[in-house]
């Protein structure tokens, strides 16, 4: 996933503010047994790709986030389920 990420960036404090708060909302909205290391690597980057297209509300970035970390929690569930 961090392949999507584009490296090298520089962020204003204002954009690295809102980011912060989006990945801490995302992480305690997580359940605490859900709350990996790998969790948390997954949400940053999702976080930091929806920052890199624009997005700068924390609470629109949290959104994205948690959608997009339990879509691919559905999906890698559902592939362990069925094989």
């Amino acid at each position: 996933m961090l392949h999507l990420v584009k490296t090298e960036r520089i962020y204003p404090p204002v954009t690295v503010a809102a980011m912060t708060i989006a990945f801490d909302h995302a992480c305690a909205s997580i359940p605490t047994s859900a709350r990996t290391d790998d969790a948390r690597r997954r949400l940053a980057a999702i976080i930091l790709r929806h920052a890199d297209d624009g997005v700068r509300e924390p609470e629109r970035l949290t959104e994205l986030a948690l959608r997009e970390f339990a879509a691919s929690t559905d999906r890698y569930q559902g592939r362990a389920a069925t094989g």
